[in-house]
């Protein structure tokens, strides 16, 4: 209604009012989160995670949020705790390679994206990640693969349709490339 002030209030007594409900113990820091108040989600969910230290959705929100603002070494360390108690958390796996790409560390990368899409075989982020990893380490036909699931997935992704229009183009396939980014430009005229 164009009240955020109300609303934050709002969200900040829910806490009190049911402190046992995963919802209302987190609506504070998914609201600072989808309005791009990072630094403020970051610090609300460091601080349910010390009343929730076992709450792995805060600890997954955290972790995005500081991706988010290139605190890479902290999301990392807590990144590192929650697959030290979930192995095969696709979540973490899904962080560990996006931490791992903006580090540069493509091949890691590529094996921890790869653990998430195994797991998550629906997530169409993770595939066009994958699909990112792959791509820079010079797997172009894997990278095809991931992004077209990712676009499979999600056919409106414009990231991984104006990826695959840059393999296209790459391997002079200039028709792909042409078809590929009309649709972008279809689904966002200001792409």
């Amino acid at each position: 209604l164009g009240r955020p002030e109300e609303g934050e209030k709002q969200l900040k007594e829910l806490k009190s009012v049911a402190p046992d409900v995963p919802a209302a113990y987190q609506a504070l820091g998914a609201y600072y989160e989808s309005s791009g108040q990072r630094e403020k989600a970051v610090t609300e969910f460091q601080a349910v995670l010390i009343a929730k230290p076992s709450d792995a959705g805060i600890q997954h929100h955290l972790i995005e949020n500081l991706i988010e603002l290139k605190r890479l070494k902290e999301a990392d360390a807590l990144n590192q705790k929650v697959l030290e108690k979930s192995p095969n958390d696709p979540l973490a796996h899904y962080a560990r390679g996006r931490i791992l790409l903006l580090q540069g560390q493509n091949q890691e990368a590529a094996t921890a994206l790869q653990k998430a899409a195994t797991a998550q075989p629906n997530a169409a982020p993770i595939h066009y990640l994958l699909g990112t990893a792959q791509a820079a380490l010079g797997l172009t036909k894997q990278a095809r693969e991931s992004f077209s699931k990712a676009l499979q997935l999600q056919p409106r992704m414009t990231d991984a349709a104006v990826a695959l229009a840059g393999l296209a183009v790459a391997s002079g396939d200039q028709e792909t490339a042409l078809r590929l980014t009309a649709g972008v430009l279809e689904a966002n005229p200001n792409s």
